[in-house]
C-alpha cells in the first residue's frame, strides 16, 4: 500500500492507493437468504411492537441471531 500525503491550500489532504494487486472480493455470505428473511420478520414485528412485549422481545431475539450469522460472514 503506498500512502502519499498532499498539501492543499490551509489544509492538508493524506491519499492513500492500493497498489496490491487480487481478485475481485465477492461479499457473498452463505447466509444472505437467512438474514433476508430475518430482517423481513423484524420488519413485520416492527409492525405491531408497539405496546406488544411479545413482538418487542422476539425483535431483540432476532437481531442477536443476525448480529452471530453476521459475525460468521
Amino acid at each position: 500500500m503506498k500512502i502519499s500525503k498532499s498539501k492543499i491550500a490551509a489544509c492538508e489532504s493524506v491519499q492513500v492507493v492500493d497498489t496490491v494487486e487480487s481478485e475481485p472480493v465477492v461479499s457473498e455470505c452463505k447466509y444472505d437468504a437467512a438474514l433476508g428473511l430475518i430482517r423481513a420478520a423484524i420488519e413485520s414485528l416492527a409492525e405491531i411492537a408497539d405496546g406488544d412485549e411479545l413482538a418487542k422481545d422476539s425483535i431483540a431475539n432476532l437481531g442477536v441471531v443476525m448480529l452471530d450469522l453476521k459475525g460468521d460472514c
